[in-house]
């Protein structure tokens, strides 16, 4: 599942100006798991902003901060977007464009 790209501004320890662009998509076990974040794009968009707006641009940069940001990704999932919500099933984060400026 595609999510549309993002341009963020991030936080730098220099007071300087730091952007990521980022594009993703999430590997989904089932259609249920799709549906329901299709459903709930606008909700999953903010989250995602949040958190990539809250990120360093110096961790960025290497590969360790980016497996940690695929961590805290998936994490956003364990918070549910309604009441009920089925279990989602998002395996994994991939990276379709990632610069950091």
């Amino acid at each position: 599942m595609t999510v549309s790209p993002f341009t963020v501004n991030l936080q730098s320890d220099q007071y300087e100006q730091r952007l990521l662009y980022i594009g993703l998509s999430f590997k989904v076990a089932d259609e249920t798991t799709r549906e329901m974040l299709e459903q709930n794009m606008p909700q999953l968009r903010s989250r995602l902003l949040m958190l990539f707006s809250s990120q360093h641009a110096e961790s960025l940069t290497t590969p360790e901060g980016k497996r940690a940001l695929s961590q805290q990704i998936l994490a956003l999932f364990d918070e549910p977007f309604s009441d009920p919500q089925p279990k989602l099933a998002v395996n994994d984060v991939l990276y379709t464009d990632f610069i950091v400026q």
